[in-house]
């Protein structure tokens, strides 16, 4: 239990703090981003490591379904926040009304 607890205190912050903003489609955006992209990455890493505690069966079972990839996707026609950073960075992205 004291994984989950350290998981909790690492994820509440980023929901409960007011996050700077910073002007669209600027690198300063897409550097913020890319640095969410990679706590994601790591809490999903983190997740993983707790389940496979429990069960590593059904922690791979879940690793399959992609269950511990935050903000990005295998479908490649999945919207995700990943592929919204390549949109921005390849200069693709329009922005929608």
């Amino acid at each position: 239990m004291n994984e989950m607890r350290k998981l909790m205190e690492t994820v509440a912050p980023l929901f409960q703090e007011e996050q700077p903003v910073v002007e669209a489609n600027s690198t300063q955006a897409i550097e913020e981003l890319h640095g969410i992209l990679d706590q994601l990455e790591e809490l999903g890493e983190h997740a993983r490591s707790i389940v496979a505690m429990i069960d590593r069966g059904e922690a791979e079972r879940l690793d399959a379904y992609g269950a511990f990839d935050f903000g990005t996707s295998t479908n490649r026609y999945d919207t995700t926040l990943a592929s919204f950073v390549e949109e921005l960075e390849s200069g693709g992205y329009d922005e929608r009304d």
